[in-house]
């Protein structure tokens, strides 16, 4: 039978005896996801990949998985039925200690088709350490993260993500509408130190989809200087925020651009940042 363990279900187990020595075999589970894997360089390493495959409904389990870059399984656990997890990832502390984490799902899913829950944290053994949520600060309630990113910085520093419902005046009409807007905070040693949230710039409002006019996807650290540069989706913009002051430093792309863009470079509805190797 299986065992529930927080939000993970231990798979079954069978012991055997060989020569004397007891073996314990793990066996998969009956609804383990079919997969395939294509494999496209002679460059070998000893690098892992982690996934988190869930439909949008949420009514099917999700399972964390590891693999080789070959695509061997090194690692698996399912979650808990009806309760999506996402965002499945290895985090490599200043001290060198790897941690895992992922978002659990925990309230139902929004009209806009994110997440609601909270951060999970794991040690190297796979064992909660932590789970996170957005505080409360003068400019929202306690808010559950949405499952699109987040950072961990340290054992104690983290940077967390959420949407929040709230009514507004429409800044064509005046009248009252209901808008989702974007929440970026930092959080060091349980103490807020950045609190961002999308309605305290209106020029977003350019967005013709006002309901979701951020629509949050991804976060990065820009090493030259430690602001945080964010993706938006629905805006087609990438924007860099003053990590002191939320102050908005440019905007790439999108009806706000600040760059000029040529159409042939112009993009749309993108979704995560990374930097380049060079």
């Amino acid at each position: 039978k299986e065992i529930k363990i927080e939000n993970f279900v231990m798979l079954p187990t069978v012991l055997v005896n060989i020569n004397g020595q007891k073996i314990k075999i793990h066996l998969y589970s009956n609804d383990y996801p079919n997969y395939s894997m294509e494999y496209h360089t002679q460059k070998k390493s000893n690098n892992y990949i982690t996934i988190t495959p869930f439909l949008a409904s949420c009514q099917e389990p999700t399972f964390n998985l590891i693999f080789s870059e070959t695509g061997k399984i090194v690692f698996y656990r399912r979650t808990r039925m009806e309760a999506c997890a996402s965002n499945f990832r290895q985090t490599t502390l200043p001290n060198g200690e790897k941690v895992y984490s992922y978002m659990q799902q925990e309230k139902p899913v929004p009209p806009f088709h994110y997440l609601s829950g909270s951060l999970v944290v794991m040690n190297s053994q796979f064992e909660v350490i932590d789970k996170l949520t957005i505080q409360e600060t003068d400019k929202h309630p306690a808010l559950m993260v949405e499952n699109h990113d987040s950072l961990i910085l340290d054992k104690n520093h983290f940077v967390l993500s959420a949407y929040h419902e709230t009514e507004i005046l429409d800044p064509k009409t005046e009248e009252p509408i209901f808008i989702t807007e974007t929440v970026i905070q930092e959080i060091k040693d349980g103490k807020v130190v950045f609190d961002w949230i999308s309605s305290d710039y209106p020029t977003f409002y350019l967005n013709k989809d006002i309901r979701d006019y951020m629509h949050f996807n991804s976060i990065i650290i820009d090493p030259k200087d430690n602001n945080f540069i964010v993706s938006f989706a629905s805006q087609s913009s990438v924007v860099k925020l003053n990590r002191q002051t939320g102050e908005i430093m440019w905007t790439l792309g999108g009806l706000g651009d600040d760059f000029k863009l040529d159409k042939k470079y112009r993009f749309f509805g993108q979704h995560s940042l990374s930097f380049d190797d060079k």
